[in-house]
């Protein structure tokens, strides 16, 4: 028999797997739908196969005639980035869809290159009350300070 042939504690492997996807807005009958095509170590594993997949896909729920090969084009595009930046742009998305940001300023130095920016975000607290919270980020040493209003 094999190495682990009873359940136990000791053979529950925790790691996540290591997951990739894609992400395509198609439309269909005036309807924008985001298409979201997992693959990873269960899938096919391989970026053509992944992005074949991702362009079948979109001509089969879209009724636009080039959503195939521009699905199939992004696809490779977005294999092609490095993961971790995507996954934090991913997360300050959802971090801007949840506090809309209602203002920025940009403050300049007397050469005109910018040395601050004042970001105001639309914040909702778990009560419900809507209030204004300031950010003030240093661009020449990325330092974040926040102000709430």
């Amino acid at each position: 028999m094999g190495k682990y042939n009873k359940s136990s504690d000791k053979n529950i492997f925790k790691h996540k797997e290591n997951m990739i996807w894609s992400e395509v807005d198609i439309e269909k009958n005036g309807k924008v739908t985001r298409l979201v095509v997992p693959d990873g170590k269960i899938g096919y594993g391989d970026t053509e196969s992944h992005a074949q997949l991702t362009g079948d896909l979109a001509d089969k729920h879209s009724d636009d005639t080039k959503a195939g090969e521009k699905a199939y084009e992004k696809a490779r595009e977005q294999s092609d980035q490095d993961w971790v930046k995507r996954k934090k742009e991913i997360k300050r998305q959802e971090y801007l869809a949840k506090n809309p940001i209602l203002d920025v300023k940009v403050i300049s130095d007397k050469y005109g290159e910018p040395i601050q920016e004042y970001i105001t975000f639309q914040k909702t607290s778990e009560n419900g009350l809507v209030y204004k919270e300031t950010v003030i980020v240093d661009l020449n040493s990325k330092k974040v300070t926040k102000v709430i209003s």
